[in-house]
């Protein structure tokens, strides 16, 4: 239990870290003077950030006080360690990965041959992605094969 506790302080850190890093963008968003005569895409991209800034910050306020009730209660600390550690959980979120991550491979492979008829650039970017993404996935298969 001792190892879970440490985990939770290391990730209530986490937290509060990723807090002030979003609040300090938001920060100096809302600082900034932006310009009255921008396009309508420059409005939505702002509102965009600001919105998932702000989503961020209040899963991680939430987060941070459920791990910080847990830390005070030991029969809450031993309820989200079971519920943390539960396996069926595992490999549901397993098996939800495999099936996310065809489907993200699949649509995206699609998206860039539809969107090398009209456009070079936004072809490339998914080109790119497709390729991030396959480079992270042999690396994590490298490291985990030799990790276990």
């Amino acid at each position: 239990m001792d190892t879970f506790v440490k985990k939770l302080k290391r990730k209530q850190w986490l937290n509060v870290a990723s807090v002030v890093a979003a609040g300090g963008y938001i920060g100096l968003f809302l600082i900034q003077k932006f310009d009255a005569g921008g396009s309508a895409f420059e409005g939505f991209f702002y509102g965009f950030q600001l919105g998932i800034l702000t989503a961020l910050i209040g899963y991680q306020v939430f987060d941070w006080v459920k791990t910080q009730i847990a830390l005070r209660n030991d029969e809450k600390l031993k309820s989200l360690y079971i519920e943390e550690t539960d396996e069926r959980k595992k490999l549901i979120e397993r098996e939800l990965g495999k099936m996310a991550s065809r489907v993200s491979y699949f649509g995206l492979i699609i998206a860039a041959i539809v969107s090398g008829f009209y456009n070079e650039t936004v072809f490339s970017t998914l080109v790119a992605v497709l390729l991030g993404l396959a480079a992270i996935q042999i690396f994590g298969k490298v490291y985990y094969n030799r990790k276990f």
